[in-house]
C-alpha cells in the first residue's frame, strides 16, 4: 500500500476528517502507519492478530493513558470493520538503544503499568490468567510455534530449541510471580524520547498488552534490566530477572517464526542466525 492507497482507506473509513495527504510512519510486525497531515497517526492491521488487538487496545488506552508517567495512544477514531484506527501522534522519535540514565523512567513506567487494577484491565477485556494458566499457554503457543519452524532448520537446532523451552516450562518453582497488566513488547522502538535530551517521553505499540508475567516487560530491557528492577515498586519475585533472561532468549525464535507466517525468509534467516550465536553463547557461560 503506498500513499495514495492509504489515503483511499483513510477518507473512506473517515470522511469527516478531511485529510489531505499523509507519509509513511513506520511497520512493525502487525501494522503499518501513517502520519497524516491533521497530527493524527492511522494504524491498519496488516496481520489477523494486528486485527483481533486493535479492540482491545481502542478500550485499555483511554483508561490506561492517564495512569502512566509517559505519554502514550489514545484512539480516537476507530473504523466500524477494524481496518484502520487513528490517535493524535504521541511526541518524540523511537529510542534506538536504552541507556543507564533511562533506567529510572523506565522503573516508574512499568511500576504504574504493573499496578494497573488488574480487574479493571479485566473488564476492559483483557483476559486474568494464573501464573499455572501462563505456563500453559506458553507450551501451548511454543508447540505450534516449533511445529512451524520445523522445515527451516537442523534436527539438531530444533532439538536444542525444544530442550531449552522445556526446560523452563518443567520448573514450576519458576511460575511463582502475581500476574499483572504488562505491555508485552518493551522494545527501544516501542519506547519514545525527545531527540535533543534522550529523555523518555512516551511508550506505544500495546498490541501485545495481556495480564501475564511482569518479567516478560524486563526481557527487552537487557542489561538495563536490573537497574530497573532495584528501582521497581511492582509485583517482583526472586526469580523475575531469569524468566526476563529466558524470554529474550527466545528473541530469535520470533524473529524466525514472524519471518515463516509472512512468508519472508531473509527474517527466517537472521533469526536463526541469531539463535545459534546466543546458542554458543550459552554454551560459553556454562563452560566457564
Amino acid at each position: 500500500m503506498d500513499a495514495a492507497g492509504a489515503l483511499v482507506r483513510i477518507r473512506a473509513a473517515f470522511p469527516e476528517l478531511g485529510e489531505r495527504h499523509v507519509r509513511r510512519l513506520g511497520e512493525g510486525w502487525a501494522n503499518v502507519c501513517w502520519l497524516g497531515a491533521s497530527g493524527l497517526v492511522y494504524r491498519f492491521p496488516t496481520t489477523v492478530a494486528g486485527r483481533t488487538a486493535l479492540p482491545m487496545e481502542a478500550a485499555l488506552l483511554p483508561c490506561l493513558a492517564p495512569a502512566l508517567p509517559l505519554a502514550a495512544p489514545v484512539f480516537r477514531h476507530v473504523a466500524a470493520d477494524g481496518s484502520v484506527a487513528a490517535y493524535p501522534l504521541v511526541p518524540g522519535v523511537p529510542l534506538a538503544a536504552l541507556a543507564p540514565g533511562h533506567a529510572r523512567a523506565l522503573a516508574a513506567l512499568l511500576t504504574a503499568l504493573h499496578g494497573y487494577p488488574r480487574a479493571r484491565a479485566a473488564a476492559l477485556g483483557l483476559p486474568d490468567v494464573s501464573p499455572a494458566a501462563w505456563r500453559a499457554r506458553l507450551g501451548a503457543f511454543w508447540a505450534a510455534a516449533l511445529a512451524d519452524l520445523a522445515p527451516w532448520w537442523s534436527a539438531d537446532d530444533a532439538a536444542r530449541a525444544a530442550g531449552h523451552i522445556a526446560g523452563f516450562l518443567g520448573d514450576e518453582t519458576g511460575f511463582a510471580f502475581t500476574p499483572a497488566l504488562i505491555h508485552g513488547d518493551l522494545v527501544p522502538e516501542h519506547l519514545l524520547a525527545e531527540p535533543d535530551t534522550g529523555r523518555l517521553v512516551g511508550v506505544i505499540d500495546f498490541e501485545d498488552a495481556q495480564i501475564g508475567d511482569p518479567a516478560l516487560d524486563f526481557a527487552g530491557l537487557a542489561q538495563l534490566a536490573a537497574p530497573v528492577l532495584a528501582a521497581y515498586r511492582g509485583p517482583a519475585d526472586p526469580g523475575l530477572l531469569g524468566r526476563a533472561a529466558f524470554y529474550r532468549s527466545l528473541g530469535p525464535l520470533h524473529e524466525m517464526l514472524y519471518g515463516v507466517r509472512s512468508g519472508r525468509p531473509a527474517r527466517v534467516r537472521a533469526g536463526l542466525a541469531a539463535w545459534r550465536r546466543g546458542r554458543e553463547g550459552r554454551r560459553g557461560r556454562q563452560g566457564r
